[in-house]
């Protein structure tokens, strides 16, 4: 935010009025308010008219709050454009970032990190293709969810559940003791006693899983997502257990 000239009094000078303009009183105004009592803001408290020119007492008891919290040896009394008070009210006026903010960045940026994932040797310019689709349809789904309150009316932070699955998957829970294999658009699921059944992978957008899926992928990639921010893609072709892909992907995104 930037403001064209002064919003305040000049405390040292008898509280003269500075320049005050009307939209820079609001851009001040607007800031106070999105930052915690606690760090110095109004908490949402200021809402008096704005009076061009002047600076009303409630906006400059609370510039004068702010400044005393964070700036106390200075007692300006206003907020100056591109000032250290200005900058300092920004920062703690940002909203501060959320998992789902951050895995929102993370599906973004996986097409430029899918190299250090595992079997990338597998990853036909197909594949890459097809997970740009998923990806849009990730991003879209995500910032569904960023709208959407959870039971106590606040919004979503992450994820509702450990992850979901975006792509044409087949997947079981981890106590069964299968394999798999191709046929076509086809998964061959093999059981301990060699006999064989043959299942349509189907298609899913956010479907949830839990760490104990195993997930098996047909012609086309599956995108996963996890609730801790990351994301992992799966090439085509491919079978993977879902704790696995997060483990790998938490390694990828954070460095550990």
């Amino acid at each position: 935010m930037s403001l064209r000239a002064r919003v305040g009094r000049h405390t040292n000078e008898g509280g003269r009025q500075c320049q005050n303009w009307a939209d820079d009183q609001q851009t001040v105004t607007d800031l106070l308010n999105r930052i915690a009592a606690d760090n110095g803001g109004a908490a949402g408290s200021l809402n008096a008219p704005i009076r061009p020119g002047v600076c009303g007492d409630a906006l400059y008891a609370a510039i004068v709050q702010f400044e005393t919290k964070h700036f106390p040896r200075q007692s300006n009394g206003y907020v100056d454009p591109g000032g250290a008070m200005l900058k300092r009210m920004e920062d703690l006026a940002a909203p501060a970032e959320t998992l789902l903010d951050v895995l929102r960045r993370n599906v973004l940026d996986i097409a430029n990190v899918v190299a250090g994932f595992h079997g990338t040797n597998r990853w036909t310019f197909g594949d890459r293709v097809q997970l740009d689709g998923l990806v849009q349809m990730a991003v879209s789904h995500i910032d569904t969810l960023k709208k959407t309150k959870n039971s106590e009316g606040k919004p979503l932070e992450t994820l509702p559940w450990y992850g979901e699955v975006f792509g044409r998957v087949f997947f079981e829970g981890s106590s069964h003791n299968h394999s798999y294999g191709f046929d076509g658009d086809m998964v061959v699921v093999y059981d301990s006693g060699g006999r064989s059944r043959k299942v349509d992978a189907m298609m899913k957008y956010g479907f949830p899983v839990d760490r104990n899926t195993r997930l098996v992928t047909t012609k086309i990639p599956a995108l996963l997502l996890f609730g801790n921010g990351v994301c992992f893609p799966m090439s085509s072709m491919s079978m993977m257990a879902s704790a696995e892909a997060h483990e790998e992907a938490t390694n990828e995104f954070t460095g550990w």
